[in-house]
């Protein structure tokens, strides 16, 4: 059903091929812009136990927006401990490079470092992580954006008494921006 969805987004959009255009909405993984977000997540635990994480995300471009640094800061809140605890996440830097786009495509490479830096009573790895990754980004016409994405995450060091990490995840990403119209629609299917 996935490709059903994605497959009817492509074609009632159209596909012709256009100059990729200055674009400040956020949709084009291949245009790096300076932005600031602060989201929030609540997790209900069994037995009446709750995870809530707040995060911060300040990114900022550079070399003409070829390339981009971006800082996440998680901050967590927990009564999985006695009482209510509540304490920073484990800390994440992202830079992102664009070696290469065109009309009707984009290569975007990145790699994120995160530091064990959670609080002790608040859930974290306990590991420092990286997470290279690859995004190829195929503009499928003014009005159509199809980007697989690739990111393996793994340990390389940190606390010896926690497991390692090493895991990879898939990310099919499409938009429709019909041409004229002021909305979207977004599909992210990991």
């Amino acid at each position: 059903r996935p490709i059903l969805a994605v497959t009817l987004v492509i074609f009632s959009c159209g596909s012709a091929f256009a100059e990729v255009e200055a674009d400040n909405s956020g949709t084009n993984p291949a245009v790096l812009n300076l932005s600031a977000a602060i989201s929030n997540e609540y997790r209900s635990l069994d037995s009446e136990f709750y995870y809530n994480v707040a995060s911060l995300k300040y990114t900022e471009p550079f070399v003409d927006g070829r390339a981009s640094v971006r800082l996440h800061v998680p901050v967590g809140a927990t009564d999985l401990v006695p009482g209510d605890e509540v304490g920073l996440g484990d800390v994440g830097v992202k830079l992102s490079y664009i070696p290469y786009v065109d009309r009707s495509f984009g290569l975007i490479l990145s790699n994120e470092v995160s530091a064990p830096a959670a609080s002790e009573d608040v859930p974290g790895s306990g590991k420092w992580t990286t997470s290279p990754g690859v995004v190829l980004a195929a503009f499928l016409g003014p009005e159509i954006i199809l980007a697989p994405a690739y990111v393996h995450t793994f340990s390389f060091a940190g606390d010896g008494d926690r497991g390692d990490i090493n895991i990879g995840t898939f990310d099919l990403y499409a938009v429709c921006k019909p041409r004229g119209e002021r909305w979207r629609l977004t599909a992210d299917f990991t």
